[in-house]
């Protein structure tokens, strides 16, 4: 394969887009069609609330345009789901993807992958000696990780990258359903899984990652 075609279909999964941008898209054959669905901008509310900062009949719309639309034309889909990304959010969406497949008649089979990290899991880590530093410079954190920290979260999720979307890809599904990741991530799963370069890949896909926005004027479908 020498070249590879990447349909991102909107800047957030539930924040809606024309679907005559997806049919006009449809028209070029692309190889993958995703999605971002999960975002820190709303802040930590929603990670510890377990609730969702977009409305369940705007997602579901969302989905349903893309995950009938990768089916009729045997591409994948790729979305990460669920707003702040936890398992409790992703569950929530998967009930709404049960619903799109009775709805439309729909056979799929799904990698669903999780972007919540286990308590106990990161605790014996840092117990371990692993040590995690803070990445933003706010002072009521600490310079590294701690089990308090830990203790005192109710959640916690990660920035899943590309490795765990290649692999889930590698099993022969219709999509990939993802808690919190990288935005980056879902758009270059697909191109890296295939051998492109790296570099020009995740370039590609930073142009790609809130969908039009990158286009002139500039759009959220």
């Amino acid at each position: 394969m020498d070249e590879i075609r990447i349909y991102d279909a909107t800047t957030h999964v539930g924040y809606g887009f024309p679907k005559e941008s997806l049919e006009q898209a449809l028209k070029w054959e692309p190889h993958a069609i995703v999605a971002q669905g999960t975002s820190t901008d709303p802040g930590p509310f929603y990670l510890g609330s377990g609730t969702s900062y977009t409305e369940d009949a705007n997602v579901k719309r969302d989905l349903k345009l893309i995950i009938s639309s990768a089916k009729s034309l045997g591409i994948p889909f790729i979305c990460s789901v669920g707003g702040a990304g936890a398992d409790i959010h992703v569950e929530k969406v998967l009930k709404l993807v049960d619903e799109i497949s009775r709805e439309e008649n729909l056979k799929l089979r799904i990698a669903v992958i999780s972007g919540e990290i286990d308590k106990h899991w990161l605790k014996d880590k840092i117990t371990s000696g692993v040590s995690t530093r803070k990445l933003v410079n706010v002072e009521r954190f600490n310079e590294t990780l701690t089990i308090k920290d830990v203790d005192d979260s109710i959640r916690i999720v990660a920035q899943m990258g590309y490795e765990p979307i290649v692999k889930a890809l590698d099993m022969d599904v219709d999509g990939v359903l993802t808690g919190r990741a990288l935005d980056l991530s879902l758009i270059a799963a697909l191109p890296l899984k295939y051998g492109f370069d790296k570099g020009l890949t995740f370039h590609m896909a930073k142009i790609l990652e809130c969908g039009a926005l990158a286009a002139e004027p500039g759009s959220g479908s």
